[in-house]
């Protein structure tokens, strides 16, 4: 069948179909039948195959080649010992040896090979013609094999009749002593450590003395071919001749720079890259936080928080305040307290003023759904507000200097990471991962950690030859590489040959460093930049030994000291920092290096790469710095100079006076402010600049000397940081006793002063404004007005009153209630009309109850006007006792109020203006209390007034009280006639109590009174006078005025019979 196939195959071409350009795809295409055949072909193909193979296999054939040659196998196992055996018989035949000791059988691994050895051994001892020669003495077999060799225990015994144990002479436990005895017959004991020794031999294994002393052997063999000087760590050569005695062919793979070893110490960049990747990552984290703090455009922490607080406010437009602990208004949000507790918020509550109706609104409260976390991702979606305010401190605080500091110091380290040798490299990474081939040798694990096998190794398998390199620049090359240090003025020749036998990873190393290396370096930098740049990063890790060098090099002769010093400050961002913090170096070598810098670093590296407020503040506290650089016929410094002030900004805190060298640097000092705001530069600058201000007249008058010294650079920049001049300088001086007027207006008007500052001036200066209105802002005036620093008079109250929107403030009112000033503002005469409303305003200070009463009485002394109404009522008793007298008119408004609020004055008040009470009597409610108080003896009413009041009182008023009658009897017992109705003088007469009263009154009254009306009056009247009415009756009264007078009356109008006086009495006759 699978002939058939190929067959078929052939001949109806189905062979093509197995070709891809001829394949069809599509069900319809598929032809069954060429499947069919290409199968029973290719399975034919397999068993064919797979017979062949079998054949092969089993032939004797051995080998077969093309020109027919075939070579038979030989198939019968021959032994060795078979085949020698008759050797080995005549051998014993002929000798008399009947030991045979065989070693290192174990070497073969293999247990048969006892089992023919046991044969033979049988074989020589059953031998009769061996036996007859040796008189039957047996031949024995000792076997040297090490007692692992059997694994079972029966074999152990199966092959030998007698087994002894041998101790071990040497083994890892006692090892060093032996070691320690060959290094001191050696006499090398100060050449190899104890520990060096026990922690090499404690993990070499499979040792023996033969392998001990090899190793030894080689290892001073070695040192004396290479030469003492070169091998600098004999430790280092010890462990190269010992792994080269324990892995040999590894060992000369070295020399081609293969093998394992040479692997292992050539991928050490792969060991580190973790490392470096943590350390590229540090470094990115800070460039990106660098570049976050440069992106923060905002400036302060106040400007911040009011960006977030007017996004609130727009969120929420109808807010009027937040709830937080309280209601805390917009404006109060930005103080600390206030926007932490805003920010810890996780909903923001607020409060609004609801409208009900017409015109009323009232406070309420609501809820929001957001926090402050929801409105920081609004305002910014990339960093929360306590993110920000860390950038915006972080810019203030000049983190990025700090930051780029720290850059520089990974970078550094990233570079000094790349530079480890293994040892250094597995201090800080395990070593496990990467021993690979060694993984099962503690030797070379112990002795690659503690860098015993490192880069060096060339140095110890193979001898220098003194040809492009001379012996020192050799032994540079060592020193370097071995980690060991030389003197920095160690002498080099070949240097550019020297530097391609040192790899560039010992340059950033400390003990690359040297002063003739360096110099070749930089005066090719062009060539050499890479490696110049990494003895450069060497030299600014800040160590000692880096110091060291610098300190030494700057000052030698013909150095490429203007690139040294250019790629010293960019890669040592701290030079400044170690200069004047860390190195307690004297002033002159602080200036040597500044003078270095300035001279020949550029300016934009030294303000980039430098710690710009260290920097600017060394220059600032030299008062000799302009005379630091001198200029040479080569160099003018004056450009570079002025630009890393301007760069800077520095400002001198003193400085010396100019000289001709330093003219140039002062002017420019001068007209660019790079100097400090401070009495003594003030001094320096009017001295130089000024020829009309003698320093005594600035002293007692600064500011006004300045003014008018015509420097208007000084001016210019005293205006411009008017706070500084009035804090530093201003309130400092103790001398200025004659500052004018117009000094501290203008201090007082200036907008950019600080109001503290101006506070603070006013509680220094002993001064007073006499205009007020000259000083523009109503906060500087009340803060005058508080520190009583105006002249007491009525146009700068005045003025103040209108500044606070006419009303009288506390600053105002304290001011009054000073006593020097309300005594002076008494002698002052007010307008009473004018422009101004003097009216309303004196109404204001009369209804100012903060004022004290002493004040108050004085103040309007000479400004008394009089007014008809004043709304009083919350006056003090003291004050309102003031208007009685001296201010209200009597008013019904002002009559009522008094009546209300203040008892009794408002008789006081009509006692004032009586003619006006007459005058409008219908208009004041009097009661019966009002009216006894105004006809009282203790009124303070005319009597003619009383006249008139008791005509306007309402006769049932007189009748029915009895207090009012009396009164009313005795002051018209005392008056002239006025009418009366009868019965308003019977109510009198029968109230009165006083008989003198009633008789004047009766006296006063007869001629208008009937008969009947007089006889009912009298008899009113008490008794005796009673009985005069009374017929036949004979009454004795007193004889006085108003007596005589009564019974004379009577008498004329025959009403009684007859009277007669009798020394003190008068006897009256009644008629009948």
């Amino acid at each position: 069948m699978w002939i058939s196939s190929i067959f078929l195959l052939f001949k109806f071409d189905y062979i093509n179909k197995i070709n891809p350009s001829n394949w069809i795809w599509g069900l319809k295409n598929i032809d069954l039948i060429a499947w069919l055949v290409f199968i029973i072909f290719f399975f034919g193909i397999g068993m064919f195959s797979k017979t062949v193979v079998r054949l092969f296999s089993n032939s004797k054939i051995n080998k077969l080649n093309i020109q027919g040659e075939v070579e038979l196998g030989d198939n019968i196992d021959k032994s060795v010992f078979n085949e020698h055996l008759e050797e080995i018989l005549y051998f014993f035949e002929r000798t008399e040896y009947n030991v045979i000791v065989i070693e290192d059988l174990d070497r073969f691994e293999n247990t048969d090979i006892f089992t023919k050895l046991r044969e033979i051994n049988i074989l020589l001892n059953n031998s009769k013609s061996i036996q007859d020669k040796r008189a039957n003495e047996k031949i024995n077999f000792f076997y040297a094999i090490k007692d692992d060799m059997f694994k079972d225990k029966n074999e152990r015994v199966k092959f030998f009749d007698y087994i002894i144990p041998i101790i071990p002479f040497i083994n890892p436990s006692n090892a060093d002593e032996q070691l320690s005895k060959l290094i001191k017959e050696a006499k090398l004991q100060t050449v190899l450590s104890k520990e060096f020794i026990s922690d090499v031999i404690t993990f070499i294994d499979d040792i023996d003395m033969r392998l001990l002393i090899n190793i030894f052997h080689e290892f001073v063999l070695y040192r004396d071919a290479l030469n003492s000087e070169f091998v600098t760590k004999p430790e280092e050569l010890f462990a190269i001749i010992t792994y080269k005695n324990l892995f040999p062919n590894d060992f000369m793979k070295l020399h081609r720079r293969e093998g394992m070893l040479y692997q292992f110490i050539n991928n050490k960049n792969q060991y580190i890259t973790g490392i470096v990747e943590e350390i590229d990552k540090e470094i990115d984290k800070k460039e990106t936080s660098i570049e976050d703090i440069e992106d923060e455009f905002i400036s302060s922490v106040k400007e911040l928080r009011a960006i977030y607080i007017n996004a609130i406010q727009e969120k929420i437009p109808d807010a009027t305040s937040l709830n937080l602990d309280g209601d805390k208004k917009f404006f109060q949000l930005i103080e600390d307290d206030n926007f932490e507790l805003l920010i810890e918020k996780d909903k923001i509550n607020y409060y609004f003023y609801r409208h009900n109706y017409g015109s009323e609104y009232r406070l309420g409260a609501n809820n929001t759904s957001f926090s402050f976390a929801d409105i920081g991702k609004e305002v910014n979606p990339d960093f929360t507000y306590s993110e920000r305010e860390q950038l915006i401190l972080d810019k203030t605080n000049d983190r990025i200097h700090n930051l780029k500091s720290e850059i520089e110091k990974l970078k550094n380290g990233k570079q000094e990471v790349k530079s480890w040798d293994v040892k250094q490299i597995f201090e800080h990474i395990d070593i496990t991962a990467y021993l690979n081939d060694f993984s099962d040798s503690p030797l070379m694990r112990n002795l690659l950690i503690n860098g015993y096998l490192n880069e060096n190794y060339n140095d110890y398998i193979s001898l220098f030859h003194e040809v492009s390199l001379t012996r020192d620049d050799f032994l540079f090359e060592k020193k370097v590489k071995s980690g060991e240090l030389l003197a920095f003025d160690y002498k080099l020749t070949n240097i550019e040959t020297l530097l391609g036998k040192i790899p560039e990873k010992y340059f950033r190393r400390d003990n690359i460093l040297n002063f003739d290396l360096l110099n070749f370096l930089g005066n090719n930098y062009s060539k050499y930049k890479t490696l110049f740049d990494s003895i450069i990063n060497v030299l600014s890790n800040g160590k000692g030994n880096s110091i060291e060098f610098i300190d030494s090099y700057i000052h030698r002769e013909n150095i490429p000291i203007e690139i040294f010093m250019q790629s010293i400050c960019k890669s040592w961002t701290g030079l400044i920092d170690y200069l004047y913090n860390e190195s307690n170096y004297t002033e002159e070598k602080e200036n040597y290096y500044l003078e270095l810098l300035i001279k020949f670093v550029p300016v934009e590296d030294m303000v980039k790469f430098q710690n710009n407020d260290l920097l600017k503040d060394l220059i600032e506290e030299k008062p000799y710095f302009l005379s630091m650089i001198k200029n040479t016929g080569e160099n003018d410094y004056f450009d570079k100079i002025s630009s890393l002030f301007k760069k800077l900004n520095v400002k001198f805190s003193d400085l010396n006076p100019a000289t001709e060298d330093t003219k140039k640097l002062f002017d420019y000092v001068y007209k660019n402010d790079n100097y400090q705001i401070n009495a003594e530069n003030i001094e320096a600058m009017i001295l130089e600049y000024s020829s009309e201000i003698e320093v005594n007249d600035l002293r007692k008058a600064h500011y006004n000397s300045i003014l008018n010294s015509n420097c208007e650079d000084l001016i210019s920049y005293l205006k411009g940081d008017i706070n500084s001049y009035v804090k530093k300088v201003f309130l400092k001086l103790e001398d200025n006793t004659e500052e004018p007027e117009e000094s501290f207006v203008l201090l007082s008007n200036d907008t950019f002063l600080n109001k503290n500052l101006k506070l603070e001036v006013m509680y220094k200066y002993d001064f007073k404004i006499s205009d007020l209105s000259d000083i523009e802002e109503l906060e500087i005036k009340t803060m005058l007005i508080k520190t009583n620093k105006v002249i007491s008079n009525w146009n700068n109250v005045i003025d103040y009153y209108i500044d606070c929107d006419s009303s009288i403030e506390k600053p105002l009112i304290d001011f009054l209630n000073n006593e020097e000033n309300y005594i002076e503002l008494s002698k002052e005469k007010m307008d009473k009309e004018g422009d101004f409303d003097y009216a309303e305003f004196r109404g204001k200070i009369l209804l100012c109850n903060e004022l004290s009463d002493e004040n108050y009485k004085k103040l309007l002394e000479n400004s008394i006007y009089t007014r008809a109404e004043l709304g009083f009522e919350n006056m003090s008793a003291e004050k309102v006792k003031y208007l009685v007298e001296k201010i209200l008119l009597l008013s019904e408004t002002n009559y009522n109020l008094f009546k209300e609020k203040f008892p009794d004055h408002h008789i006081d008040l009509i006692a004032n203006h009586q003619g006006k009470l007459i005058e409008d009597f219908e208009k004041y409610s009097l009661d019966e209390k009002d009216i006894i108080l105004l006809l009282g003896d203790l009124s303070k009413i005319t009597h003619q007034t009383k006249i008139e009041i008791i005509k306007k009182i309402d006769s049932d008023v007189i009748i029915n009280n009895k207090d009012i009658s009396i009164i009313v009897c005795t002051i018209l017992s005392n008056s002239a006639y006025i009418p009366l109705e009868y019965q308003v003088l019977e109510g009198v007469f029968r109230n009165a109590t006083s008989i003198e009263n009633r008789i004047k009154l009766f006296n006063i009254q007869f001629e208008k009174l009937s008969v009947e009306d007089i006889s009912n009056l009298v008899k009113i009247l008490p008794y005796p006078y009673s009985e005069i009415a009374i017929s036949r009756k004979r009454p004795t009264i007193p004889l006085n005025d108003y007596n005589n007078e009564f019974v004379n009356n009577l008498s004329n109008q025959g009403l009684i019979s007859s009277f007669k006086v009798k020394k003190d009495e008068i006897k009256v006759v009644a008629n009948y």
